[in-house]
């Protein structure tokens, strides 16, 4: 059965708030996150999905977001029931209602639904059969997205077809524009190191990247290093990342944003982790459909 807007509903059981430190027996444990676009999300997303791969084991594991607490709209990822927290959304106190949705494929499960944090927001594939479908959902079949038969995951940019521009703040400096993976590595290594002025900058990605299933480190790796500024994808995709480096506690292509990305896709595996947590696979992830996880 397809959901719209209107039917969706929040099971009474699931409680919206914010992640902190937990306890497990009389000690404390550190929160971590994973998300295959964002590890934690304090801006807004608009626009985008993810096919990312997660065997992570965090706190927080959502396919989309590991902790949303601000406004995701009108976007999707693959995800596999079983060992995620929350299918598009590990937990959070935000906003994922708007066109926002995770698919997966096989059976419908409705014990597993029920335990995520999100299961409200699950979309069968196989119930996804036409690009009229597609509409019912919330997404733009004009301008935005087209209706992918045969892929498993049903829809995907239209990039002979782009019209989102987004518009800059006012005051803002010209755009910086990625065209390269070198460059796209250099502005997470400057951004990551310390570099206000590029973590609030306006960014444009201007070609498809393939990073050849090299180490990625997210931008933004914590909250005094978060990207706060604007991260256009214009339509593109970044592919073919992987992240294994267990230091790394928090996962996502994104680490912490308090900024506004719009019209990206990303595609890679994102392994390892600390804290007993879930941990799940995307759909279509470039690594494969498959994972495994922690308990």
């Amino acid at each position: 059965m397809i959901l719209n807007e209107a039917e969706i509903k929040r099971p009474p059981h699931v409680v919206r708030a914010p992640l902190h430190s937990c306890r497990k027996g009389q000690m404390m444990v550190k929160t971590t996150r994973a998300g295959g676009f964002a590890a934690q999300n304090g801006g807004t997303i608009r626009n985008c999905y993810c096919t990312v791969a997660l065997r992570a084991k965090c706190t927080a594991v959502g396919g989309f977001v590991g902790e949303n607490d601000g406004t995701v709209s009108k976007s999707f990822c693959g995800s596999r029931l079983g060992y995620l927290t929350g299918g598009f959304v590990g937990t959070g106190g935000g906003s994922q209602k708007d066109g926002c949705y995770f698919f997966y494929a096989g059976k419908n499960d409705d014990r597993k639904l029920a335990a995520l944090f999100d299961g409200y927001l699950g979309q069968q594939i196989e119930q996804i059969k036409d690009a009229q479908d597609a509409e019912n959902l919330g997404y733009d079949l004009e301008t935005i997205f087209e209706y992918a038969e045969g892929e498993k995951v049903p829809l995907r940019f239209r990039p002979e077809n782009w019209l989102f521009p987004i518009n800059p703040d006012s005051g803002t400096k010209p755009p910086v524009p990625i065209k390269t993976t070198d460059e796209l590595y250099e502005l997470a290594e400057k951004i990551n190191g310390g570099d206000r002025g590029l973590a609030g900058a306006h960014i444009v990605l201007e070609n498809d990247l393939d990073l050849g299933g090299k180490e990625w480190t997210p931008i933004g790796p914590d909250r005094t290093n978060a990207f706060t500024g604007i991260f256009d994808g214009a339509g593109h995709t970044v592919k073919n990342f992987i992240m294994k480096n267990k230091s790394v506690q928090d996962k996502g292509f994104f680490g912490f944003l308090k900024g506004k990305v719009y019209n990206l896709s990303v595609d890679g595996i994102l392994k390892g982790g600390l804290c007993g947590g879930g941990a799940g696979a995307g759909i279509g992830g470039s690594g494969g459909t498959g994972g495994t996880g922690g308990s």
